[in-house]
């Protein structure tokens, strides 16, 4: 009865609407963003709490719970489990990890009136409630939009964080790069013909470079780059692709080189740059040029590559597809030596 002592006053606190106190004792969180997240029935990842009581539940906790609520809408408690910080995390724990996760928390706080107001403006646009003039209809399907870029945005900076940080990973697979490569310049050859400019792809049509990225992760990394890049692309730029397997201290490896149109060239620092798109047609994501290379640059680290700027060339490296993982590829190294 003593050992659960503290669970039970930590759910009644929650459930009368009162936040922890502050002193160190049953209930107390001594952590601000997790009272808030009590106060203002949010769910709550990753808090952490400090509990007294019997020896086996004494001690630092991480607690993640999820808000319940009656069919009413009254707010009825908290569904949710405390694990133990195990003591090698503990030793790791960095600032920057701890930055990540208010970064998070943030992001969710901020999602919560933006999906508030997507759903409001499509249920004018769709009529749920009645019928509505047109203009409002037309009002509202344009602030659904913005609100679903606004999500979208949010999305990519909560995978920012997570992937700086090492809290996600890469998904592994087989994907064929040049494939891929070949594809997305083709979908972004129509806008780029408007502006006589062009993806020039330098390695043979029949070239085959076998990568160790699950495809969806891949294509997600190579439309970053590819559309960053030609969102930034003037009239009459050529924007030159070359690929290349390499074989160094750091394994096997796929090299994709990209030269720099002229606006991100003239960029001090390539992965803080502010360029933006003036066709909507091509939208590298909600922050622009800079931070979309930054997301793909952390991707590809991840994956085990990386991303730099070489001169007036982006450089990007993903770990081929090796015996190690399940597969024996010497014929990509064959073929693409035979397209040369």
């Amino acid at each position: 009865a003593s050992a659960a002592k503290p669970m039970l006053e930590t759910r009644r606190s929650a459930r009368s609407g009162s936040s922890p106190s502050g002193r160190r004792g049953d209930d107390d969180t001594g952590d601000v963003g997790l009272e808030r997240a009590f106060a203002r029935r949010q769910p709550i990842s990753r808090g952490e709490i400090t509990l007294a009581g019997a020896p086996a539940i004494a001690g630092d906790w991480i607690i993640d719970a999820q808000p319940r609520f009656s069919d009413e809408g009254h707010f009825t408690g908290y569904f949710g489990r405390l694990r133990r910080i195990p003591a090698e995390t503990s030793a790791l724990y960095i600032p920057e990890a701890h930055e990540a996760d208010r970064i998070r928390q943030l992001l969710h706080e901020l999602r919560t009136p933006v999906t508030a107001v997507q759903g409001y403006a499509e249920v004018i646009q769709q009529q749920l409630f009645g019928p509505a003039p047109h203009e409002y209809r037309a009002l509202a399907a344009a602030i659904a939009a913005d609100a679903a870029r606004i999500l979208a945005g949010f999305e990519e900076l909560d995978r920012l964080a997570r992937l700086e940080t090492g809290a996600i990973a890469m998904a592994s697979g087989e994907t064929d790069l040049a494939a891929l490569i070949r594809r997305t310049a083709a979908q972004l050859e129509p806008v780029l013909e408007q502006r006589r400019a062009v993806l020039e792809i330098k390695f043979p049509a029949n070239t085959t470079l076998l990568i160790a990225l699950d495809p969806d992760d891949a294509e997600a990394l190579v439309w970053r780059l590819l559309a960053s890049l030609a969102a930034a692309c003037g009239t009459d730029e050529q924007i030159v692709l070359r690929l290349a397997p390499l074989i160094g201290a750091n394994g096997a490896m796929a090299q994709l080189g990209c030269t720099l149109p002229a606006r991100l060239a003239a960029e001090d620092d390539l992965f803080a740059a502010t360029a933006r798109s003036n066709d909507s047609a091509i939208n590298p994501g909600l922050f622009g040029a800079g931070f979309a290379l930054r997301l793909a640059r952390a991707e590809a680290r991840v994956a085990g590559g990386g991303m730099v700027r070489d001169g007036d060339t982006v450089v990007m490296t993903v770990p081929l597809l090796t015996d190690s993982q399940g597969r024996s590829n010497p014929a990509d190294h064959d073929a693409f030596a035979a397209g040369r």
